[in-house]
């Protein structure tokens, strides 16, 4: 689980393909303190320490990137990293599971202020039902409000320190980025699903 409070950003070093899956290497600024086996978000994409060498290399299985915008996973790309939180971490965005739900497009940055407004494209229908007014979504791994919504979109507004600590001063209109909808509203949708099927 991870909080969607994004740590820091990094540079990929290195990306290994295969037919149906890739490995990228990251150098985050805790590597002495990873261990094989430990869950790091991505790009708000939980990934496991597949191997420790100079750099930490991670493993995106054939799944992980049928969700994912295959344009991340180049050399030189800024990318969002988070560790999983520990019992008794503070929680300052919401809970994040890491397991992306696929990718949405970014239809308009606007400056207000020192702030930035972000209106984001839903075409998919049942996502929509999970967005709500003041609700909790996660975009490449950034906990963010949703503060508006329309009949096929969203916008949420990126504060100033958000934008200097992430990788959403690179967001460009057009862009494809991964969501993750708010846990609590697919467990109720789902439950709601499968009492309308009985």
């Amino acid at each position: 689980m991870f909080s969607g409070i994004i740590e820091e950003t990094q540079l990929i070093k290195s990306v290994v393909n295969s037919a149906d899956d890739l490995i990228i290497s990251i150098s985050p600024s805790f590597k002495k303190q990873c261990v094989l086996g430990q869950s790091i978000a991505i790009q708000g994409i939980c990934l496991t320490v597949f191997k420790i060498q100079e750099d930490i290399l991670f493993y995106l299985s054939p799944e992980t990137l049928s969700k994912t915008n295959q344009d991340y996973w180049q050399v030189g790309q800024t990318v969002n990293i988070e560790r999983s939180l520990k019992m008794g971490d503070s929680i300052d965005g919401h809970l994040v599971s890491g397991h992306v739900d696929g990718l949405i497009k970014i239809i308009s940055i606007k400056q207000i202020g020192e702030a930035h407004e972000v209106t984001f494209e839903v075409s998919n229908p049942q996502q929509m039902k999970l967005v709500y007014p003041k609700g909790s979504i996660a975009i490449d791994g950034i906990s963010l409000t949703i503060n508006e919504i329309g009949i096929n979109f969203f916008k949420v507004m990126i504060i100033p320190h958000t934008w200097q600590n992430t990788n959403t001063k690179n967001w460009f209109e057009g862009q494809f980025v991964h969501v993750e909808f708010d846990s609590m509203a697919k467990m109720i949708d789902h439950q709601l699903s499968l009492r309308n099927q009985s």
